[in-house]
């Protein structure tokens, strides 16, 4: 039986927070294979490519920054999946008996709930789990307090310091500002087109 390892979000400012789901959906991938069966599990990570006003690093732009912020998972960020949960879990679903979705603790329930509410509607897989990598928190650690929207609030306050606070940090200095100069360029560019 083969376990489908799956991060998947919108990634619109990569951040502390990603890093941990990434190593953590490592792990548990790394556990699943064993010496009699290396290829008992896969992981995937997948962006959504959605690009509007809330989501304004483009498609191709984003895999760029995410190879860049995972370094050490990169051959794992997949640009051949579709942007649905839905769908991804339906492309799947002849190569995977299972899956285990790693998430956030904010998003667990919901995904747990969509994810097997599905199961043996939209595609068939004998288990689905859906696993915290921790909690957030606005008095934890830079990586409990990491998000996407306050990535993006850093950059359109201008706060560079605050961003470099909260990114992934496999980065170099160098690294975490070229990102912040991308996000800058993107999120002018499309308040510029949503105006």
């Amino acid at each position: 039986m083969r376990t489908l390892v799956l991060v998947y979000g919108r990634f619109q400012g990569q951040h502390q927070g990603h890093e941990w789901m990434v190593y953590r959906a490592h792990d548990i991938m790394s556990e699943l294979c064993t010496e009699d069966n290396p290829t008992a599990a896969e992981l995937m990570i997948v962006p959504t490519r959605t690009y509007n006003k809330l989501n304004p690093i483009p498609f191709d732009a984003k895999l760029q920054l995410m190879r860049m912020a995972f370094p050490k998972h990169q051959h794992y960020i997949r640009d051949d999946q579709p942007s649905s949960i839905i769908d991804i879990l339906k492309n799947n679903q002849e190569a995977f008996d299972n899956v285990i979705m790693v998430v956030g603790e904010d998003r667990l329930e919901a995904f747990d709930k969509l994810l097997n509410a599905y199961n043996m509607i939209q595609y068939e897989y004998k288990s689905i789990e859906v696993i915290s990598c921790g909690n957030r928190s606005d008095t934890g650690t830079y990586r409990q307090r990491a998000s996407g929207t306050r990535m993006r609030e850093a950059v359109q306050m201008r706060d560079y310091d605050l961003f470099d606070l909260y990114a992934p940090t496999a980065l170099s200095h160098a690294e975490v500002r070229d990102m912040y100069d991308q996000m800058c360029v993107y999120i002018s560019e499309i308040q510029d087109h949503v105006s």
